[in-house]
């Protein structure tokens, strides 16, 4: 893999994509649902050192609206 990102995403395809082929580098992947923007960026910004820190160890991680969680 060239590129080591991060992708961030709601939807289930790259959630099932990783654990089938290692892909994306990592994953962060939300479970909020239907969320106003507004409320995302809250959230983002609310979690993101916390992120930040599992990302470093982990290669999949779920936000819902009111968990973060290690999934992989």
């Amino acid at each position: 893999m060239a590129e080591s990102r991060v992708v961030i995403s709601k939807d289930s395809d790259f959630y099932d994509r990783f654990f089938e082929k290692l892909e994306p580098h990592k994953l962060l992947f939300l479970t909020t649902g239907n969320i106003r923007n507004d409320d995302l960026l809250s959230l983002f910004e609310d979690n993101f050192e916390q992120i930040l820190k599992e990302l470093t160890t982990a290669n999949v991680v779920g936000l819902s609206r009111n968990a973060l969680t290690i999934i992989a």
